[in-house]
């Protein structure tokens, strides 16, 4: 008997990269910040575009610590790191009561979005 194990070709790293973005892309925006951002909106009269600018945020920083909170996780555990999580958006919800200006907020939408992951 021949023995010899013959494996699927491979699929260009494009193919395998556009699902994960999809995902990113899904979950930036289905989030909470949408409502968050509304209100933001309201209460500090900011245009459209500003106002846009927070599920964009959302987005931007699930991109980005998306792959270092797998391998943290993956190195330390997953109660340590949903500990860190709680910390981060602990931090998220202490940062409005320093003031409501529009960069208060962006900090504040950043560490929520970032303790999501």
């Amino acid at each position: 008997m021949n023995n010899t194990t013959t494996s699927a070709p491979k699929s260009s790293s494009l193919a395998q990269l556009i699902p994960v973005m999809l995902c990113f892309f899904v979950m930036g925006f289905v989030d909470l910040v949408g409502v968050g951002s509304n209100f933001v909106q309201k209460d500090l009269n900011l245009s459209d575009s500003q106002a846009n600018l927070f599920p964009s945020l959302v987005f931007f920083w699930f991109l980005i610590f998306s792959v270092p909170t797998g391998l943290l996780m993956n190195r330390i555990g997953r109660k340590k790191t949903v500990i860190i999580s709680m910390v981060v958006t602990l931090a998220s919800l202490i940062v409005p009561i320093f003031g409501s200006s529009y960069g208060v907020m962006l900090v504040a939408f950043s560490f929520s979005e970032s303790a999501t992951l």
